[in-house]
């Protein structure tokens, strides 16, 4: 017959199992734990990603709003430019019609004088030759 052991092989081997047991209990949850932290750095830096991108878009959006208030301003500009330039060449036409109005008016009246003029002339000469005629006669 086999003889028969104390026991304390077996609880040996128990302990030892526990051991084991307890060691691989304690790595699994250490591994649990790491990835637990790298999950939530992994979610942190995703994050982070996430509003730099939406920076990003805010920023782009602002300099593109900026943009098109500068080009708006420079149009408004460019716009009152020319109707100020507009506005002179309309006053330099005006001036220049009136200029041209005198002058029409001043010819004309120069015109109308020397048609006086000769007429009094004409006249003259009418009431010179009627006078030599009578003396002469």
């Amino acid at each position: 017959m086999a003889k028969k052991g104390s026991g304390l092989r077996n609880v040996i081997k128990v302990a030892k199992a526990i051991d084991r047991a307890n060691k691989k209990s304690a790595r699994e949850a250490q591994q649990r734990q790491k990835a637990l932290e790298r999950e939530a750095l992994r979610q942190q830096r995703e994050q982070e990603r996430y509003e730099k991108q939406l920076e990003r878009e805010l920023a782009a959006e602002k300099k593109a709003e900026n943009k098109r208030l500068q080009q708006i301003e420079k149009k408004r500009i460019a716009d009152l430019k020319l109707e100020e330039k507009l506005k002179k060449e309309l006053e330099k036409n005006s001036l220049n019609a009136k200029k041209k109005q005198e002058q029409l008016r001043i010819k004309r009246e120069k015109q109308v004088a020397l048609k006086a003029f000769q007429k009094r002339c004409k006249e003259r000469e009418l009431a010179r030759k009627h006078i030599v005629d009578q003396t002469l006669m």
